[in-house]
C-alpha cells in the first residue's frame, strides 16, 4: 500500500492552524484568561491591585496595538501572492494577525472602562490574593 498526500490539504490545515491560534488568543484575552503574573499581584496591598491591574491592561493595550500595526504590513505586502499548492491569498492568512489584535483591542478598552467604573468582580483572579 502506499499512502497519498494532498499538499493543498496540508496547507489549508496550517493556515487554519494560525487563524485557531490567534482567534483563541483574542478569546482568552476577553476571559482575561491570559498568562499573566500574579505572584507580583498577590505583593500589593488589596487597594493598589486594582491599579496595577489597569496599569498591566494599559501595557497590553499598547502590544495589541503594534501587533495590529505591524500586522497589517504582511497583509499588504502579500496582495498578490498566493500559497503554492491551495492557491489561497496569503493576506487571507495574514489578515488573522491584524482581525485578532483589532478584537484583542476592543476588549483590551472595556477591561480599562470595568476597572475604572470598579466592577473588580469581572476581573477576579484566579488565585485567592487575600
Amino acid at each position: 500500500m502506499f499512502t497519498v498526500a494532498f499538499p493543498a490539504l496540508e496547507e489549508i490545515s496550517r493556515f487554519t492552524l494560525v487563524w485557531v491560534t490567534f482567534i483563541g488568543a483574542s478569546i482568552a484575552f476577553k476571559r482575561i484568561e491570559h498568562m499573566s503574573f500574579d505572584f507580583l499581584l498577590v505583593r500589593f496591598p488589596v487597594r493598589l491591585r486594582r491599579v496595577v491591574k489597569i496599569i498591566r491592561e494599559v501595557i497590553l493595550l499598547a502590544l495589541v496595538f503594534i501587533m495590529v500595526f505591524y500586522g497589517t504590513e504582511p497583509v499588504w505586502a502579500n496582495l498578490e501572492q498566493t500559497s503554492t499548492q491551495a492557491k489561497v491569498p496569503i493576506c487571507y492568512v495574514y489578515i488573522v494577525f491584524a482581525l485578532a489584535g483589532f478584537i484583542m483591542f476592543i476588549h483590551g478598552l472595556n477591561h480599562i472602562a470595568g476597572l475604572l467604573r470598579g466592577e473588580e468582580e469581572i476581573f477576579a483572579d484566579k488565585v485567592a490574593l487575600d
